[in-house]
């Protein structure tokens, strides 16, 4: 029985290990890529107000307007783009904290389990 219940928990320690040794975790600093576009969207926030401001000063020059709406226009939908990809980074980030928990977790049993394993 003892020699049986050994041999059952080095299997799953193993089958846990392998697992362990599989999960890849992307090498990019979503942290700092996070930081970069969280400064471009409020550079972003910035340019938008400045052109609004122009947009709605009094201008004689049509084709000034339409430049300035224009820009305006292409703008806000960077910000758009910009702001999806913060929070896909934000979630990426957070699936990681939780891999990163998960190894955690399984590096804790696979402890566990060798440790049975010599008690048994």
């Amino acid at each position: 029985m003892k020699n049986k219940n050994q041999k059952k928990i080095k299997e799953i320690s193993q089958t846990i290990q392998t697992t362990h040794n599989q999960i890849k975790i992307p090498q990019v600093n979503t942290k700092q890529l996070q930081k970069e576009l969280q400064i471009t969207k409020q550079n972003l926030q910035q340019k938008i107000m400045t052109l609004n401001q122009q947009r709605h000063n009094e201008t004689t020059d049509t084709k000034t307007k339409l430049k300035i709406c224009d820009e305006y226009k292409n703008t806000k939908e960077y910000l758009k783009e910009i702001t999806m990809a913060y929070n896909e980074i934000q979630s990426i980030n957070k699936k990681l904290d939780e891999i990163t928990t998960s190894l955690f977790n399984t590096h804790e049993a696979i402890q566990k389990l060798n440790l049975y394993q010599y008690v048994l």
